[in-house]
């Protein structure tokens, strides 16, 4: 149990961490070169850093869960069945 508090708690700063630095980044592109290009790369990347942490997560507490509301989740979330057709 303590490693769920432990992995709950890093996210959770993580994800403050990447708020507060989408929020307070300063930098300015004046010129659509090769820094504009660089700075897209770099935020990209951390864009999909961001996803696949996120990813890694939700396959690890879906994989907690029984069977049956492991399917349901996927059904509602990721195939857009409503809740009431991934009851059934």
């Amino acid at each position: 149990m303590g490693e769920t508090i432990k992995s709950w708690l890093f996210t959770v700063a993580y994800r403050v961490y990447i708020d507060y630095y989408r929020k307070h980044k300063r930098i300015v592109v004046k010129e659509q070169g090769f820094f504009a290009t660089l700075f897209d790369k770099k935020k990209l990347l951390l864009d999909s850093l961001v996803t696949k942490e996120e990813m890694n997560e939700i396959v690890t507490l879906l994989d907690r869960l029984p069977d049956k509301h492991k399917y349901a989740v996927l059904l509602h979330d990721f195939h857009g069945l409503t809740q009431r057709e991934a009851a059934e």
